[in-house]
């Protein structure tokens, strides 16, 4: 999932606090959180999820500029899947499974089962560590999803201006 936001913090501010955080001990309620933060604005994010006995660890990568008077965070994170939705997944690979057993195909179906087992953990991981990373980054750099409306007037005043511009152009020509 692609994201973009807006601090009211500068790179420095926000590097520091992005370091803080992951300075921090980990908790049952607040995971760690490792990672690189680089001077120049981008930074890497990791985080793990133990589910089934499996660890799944989801990467946030995102980058930092400075445009007026916020700071743009811009990155990814891999989105996962709702559980609600990973149970639809799994009852259909299940009925897959069962129709390959019915039909004499059992190890193919015992196959079937297990690629269900194994989908499910990096699908809900996947999750619930985006949720979680993108929570944290919004508290610790006090960003929100919606540019502030400086920004927004100061984008959409030269895009007007060029439109001007344009029609004046094809006017003469006409």
């Amino acid at each position: 999932m692609h994201f973009e936001l807006y601090s009211p913090k500068t790179i420095k501010q926000i590097n520091a606090e992005l370091t803080a955080r992951m300075a921090e001990k980990g908790t049952r309620s607040r995971p760690a959180i490792q990672g690189v933060v680089e001077k120049s604005g981008s930074f890497d994010w990791l985080t793990h999820t133990v589910l089934l006995g499996i660890k799944r660890t989801t990467r946030l990568r995102a980058t930092m500029e400075k445009a007026k008077d916020v700071t743009i965070i811009r990155g990814y994170v891999s989105e996962g899947v709702q559980p609600e939705k990973v149970y639809i997944v799994m009852a259909a690979l299940a009925a897959i499974g069962l129709l390959l057993a019915l039909q004499g195909q059992v190890v193919l179906g015992l196959v079937v089962f297990g690629i269900a087992i194994v989908a499910y953990v990096p699908l809900v991981g996947d999750y619930r560590n985006s949720r979680y990373m993108l929570r944290e980054l919004k508290r610790v750099t006090a960003a929100k999803d919606k540019p502030p409306p400086s920004l927004v007037a100061a984008q959409s005043a030269p895009a007007s201006r060029s439109r001007t511009s344009r029609s004046r152009a094809s006017n003469r020509q006409s």
